[in-house]
């Protein structure tokens, strides 16, 4: 699995997992402040029809890959909590 969080292969433009998300869901009037940290991360403009749905989808998926990644190292729910929690 590419680490790249511009990697879309996996990206169709269609909901994969029987969950939509809505913007407002997701960043509440904090929109504009979660595109500028995603802009400024890519090192690169990004319009808004690459931010909402693509580059969100890809930031998401890469979140779950390394949570999960981290999971399986640990072993299990509770010394993952416990890794993440002492990580802060």
């Amino acid at each position: 699995s590419n680490n790249n969080p511009l990697d879309d292969s996996r990206f169709n433009g269609s909901d994969q997992t029987g969950f939509e998300f809505q913007r407002y869901t997701l960043f509440g009037e904090y929109e504009s402040l979660y595109k500028a940290l995603m802009t400024q991360a890519l090192g690169k403009e990004i319009t808004d029809e690459e931010f909402f749905p693509r580059i969100v989808y890809c930031h998401l998926e890469q979140g779950i890959y390394l949570l999960f990644s981290e999971y399986k190292h640990q072993g299990n729910r509770s010394k993952l909590y416990t890794y993440l929690l002492n990580q802060c």
